[in-house]
């Protein structure tokens, strides 16, 4: 089956569709994305998601072509094209031709976005927790979602080595967010995530919001150290939701076991998915 694309105003089969060389995103990796999730043709959180795109290309000074409107009708017709139950969709704006050594022509920019077959984590991962292990690293500009992912992709073989969901970021002591997600731990009634120099995830805002109904949420600095004392972790994104961490390296979370209010968060945030995707 035939996998389409947008690109630069047109929907055309993926192996189609090219851009230059010259791009500034290819030569110097100045380019942003966002990714979103979709069940068959429903869009889950696209508002937020387009929101944090905007700042992201608010940061690097880049323009996007579109409008939230426009851009959501794209996804769409590439969803009812592509036909998957589940689809990772990817918004990729770059910075367009180089000019000189670090320069780019935003009027050459190449705006696209990819629909892809995605998969959550097994079953099992969610009943029995994961694994993460910890690497001393800070992106750059935290706060966007640029394309730069040279650490996360060159520690692949660690992570693999090591039976590990993901890696975790450390930074000074301090724990920041998981290549592709956010960082969450439990201490008694406490639901404590990093605030500072970590990118703020669309689901990890949900589970802040759901949490303080029931728990005292402090966004703060985490210590590595606390990893240690904490009764509960768990990691969120896009195409992970909430998933249970039960081991960070040498330690064990709690009782190394999925603790139940990671389970009830993971409950609520799928109900509200559900309703209101």
């Amino acid at each position: 089956m035939k996998e389409y694309c947008y690109l630069n105003g047109k929907i055309l089969p993926v192996k189609e569709a090219k851009i230059s060389i010259a791009d500034i995103g290819i030569l110097r990796g100045y380019a942003i994305f966002d990714s979103i999730a979709a069940v068959k043709d429903r869009i889950i959180f696209f508002e937020e998601h387009f929101h944090r795109f905007k700042n992201s290309a608010k940061i690097t000074r880049l323009k996007i072509p579109l409008s939230q409107r426009e851009t959501e009708a794209i996804i769409k017709k590439l969803l009812r094209k592509n036909k998957y139950r589940f689809s990772r969709i990817r918004v990729v704006l770059t910075g367009g031709r180089l000019v000189g050594n670090l320069g780019y022509n935003p009027r050459s920019a190449n705006f696209f976005v990819l629909v892809q077959k995605a998969k959550l984590p097994n079953r099992q991962d969610y009943l029995r927790g994961v694994k993460l292990i910890t690497y001393e690293h800070q992106r750059e500009i935290p706060r966007a979602k640029t394309n730069d992912y040279v650490t996360a992709v060159n520690i692949q073989p660690l992570q693999r080595r090591a039976g590990a969901m993901e890696i975790l970021y450390t930074s000074g002591g301090k724990v920041l967010e998981a290549t592709t997600s956010n960082f969450f731990i439990i201490k008694g009634n406490k639901l404590i995530t990093p605030k500072e120099n970590v990118l703020m995830g669309i689901v990890r805002g949900k589970v802040v919001g759901l949490a303080r109904k029931f728990l005292k949420v402090e966004e703060r600095e985490v210590k590595v150290s606390e990893l240690k004392t904490a009764d509960e972790a768990f990691i969120t994104s896009t195409y992970k939701k909430v998933l249970p961490v039960v081991r960070v390296d040498n330690v064990v979370i709690g009782d190394g076991k999925v603790g139940p209010k990671s389970k009830l968060l993971m409950e609520k945030y799928a109900r509200l998915e559900q309703s209101r995707g």
